[in-house]
């Protein structure tokens, strides 16, 4: 009796049958792909010199994030394949840049996605991204992130059944008890921040994965050690000024040595008084627990904007500044406090 010998299955890769069907004298007939919007658009700049755009766009959970992502790897695809070609051209410079492009994603996702009822990877800002390409090699040389429009809100408020930004579940799962007790999160769990209850379900092994994946990422892009310890500091700080309540009186009141408190301003390298003082007065009379809670989430918002804008700007430059992220961090929270004293002034 014998055996039939059976073929191995071959899957033909999609983007490589796009990029030689494409790159062909006279192109091949393929079906409508997102890949081939990208094949033209690389093309025109290299031949015309001229910037092209794309708008992606659609309602949450269209698939945006991933659209985006395809497109980008079509092209670094592209343009590595008419790089090797070309006469001169460092290769492994240009591999190092489409490496560093491709770990702008974790990042990216990490500080602006969050998990909602229509989508586990919802991106909650927009996103500006550019690509610098070198008509005469085609290489890609650099790219750059900016992002707008965040959903500030959802740091302090959000539906019961949706989470906050990634990047909070990820530095609780993957923080090792060092890191935490450093800062003030060790013996804490998900439930303890109120910034972060959800009844929505999360998978911590996959958290910490994902983590792992942040921390490579930041490693890649350029961010030194000190640098991502700091916006951690800044991160947690948003945690613990979550967790600060100020009474139930008619003025509001707040516990010098609330653990809370005592955590937050440390972090964030104020006086634990100063910081109380700022959310309790309001220009010549004490505010009301209310007002003391809306001043206080415009400080969780802004530290998260400015966390948000210090890692977008770093991707977009590959260019790390480590000695200046503690000024940065200081000056933001200092003029935050100055904004929030004006503003109430012109309320009185």
């Amino acid at each position: 009796m014998m055996s039939q010998c059976r073929k191995p299955v071959v899957i033909e890769d999609p983007l490589q049958k796009y990029i030689d069907g494409l790159s062909q004298q006279v192109p091949a007939k393929l079906d409508p792909h997102v890949y081939h919007t990208a094949h033209v658009a690389y093309n025109n700049v290299v031949k015309t010199s001229k910037s092209q755009g794309f708008i992606i766009s659609g309602e949450s959970g269209s698939g945006k994030t991933h659209t985006t992502k395809v497109m980008i790897q079509y092209m670094l695809q592209l343009a590595a394949k008419r790089n090797r070609v070309a006469a001169g051209v460092s290769g492994a410079e240009s591999t190092t840049i489409a490496v560093k492009i491709e770990n702008a994603d974790p990042v990216l996702e990490a500080f602006g996605n969050a998990k909602t009822r229509n989508n586990d990877n919802s991106s909650r800002f927009g996103k500006y991204l550019q690509l610098f390409i070198d008509v005469d090699t085609g290489a890609i040389t650099g790219a750059e992130a900016k992002s707008y429009l965040l959903e500030k809100v959802r740091v302090v408020q959000k539906a019961t059944d949706e989470c906050n930004y990634h990047v909070f579940y990820l530095m609780m799962a993957g923080l090792n008890a060092t890191r935490k007790s450093a800062l003030h999160l060790d013996g804490k769990g998900l439930d303890y921040f109120k910034i972060l209850n959800t009844t929505a379900v999360r998978d911590e092994e996959e958290d910490r994965l994902t983590f792992t994946k942040l921390e490579k990422a930041f490693g890649v892009l350029g961010f030194v050690a000190e640098t991502v310890n700091s916006i951690f500091q800044v991160l947690a700080a948003i945690l613990h000024c979550g967790n600060i309540g100020f009474g139930s009186e008619t003025n509001a009141s707040l516990d010098i040595d609330d653990a809370s408190l005592v955590a937050a301003a440390q972090l964030l390298g104020v006086d634990k008084a100063e910081l109380r003082d700022k959310f309790l007065e309001g220009g010549i009379k004490s505010r009301t627990p209310a007002v003391a809670h809306e001043t206080r989430n415009a400080l969780c918002k802004y530290l998260c904007v400015g966390a948000v804008g210090f890692g977008t700007l770093h991707i977009g430059c590959f260019v790390c500044s480590d000695r200046k992220v503690h000024k940065r961090t200081r000056t933001d929270f200092s003029q935050v406090r100055l904004r929030l004293q004006f503003h109430r002034r012109k309320g009185e």
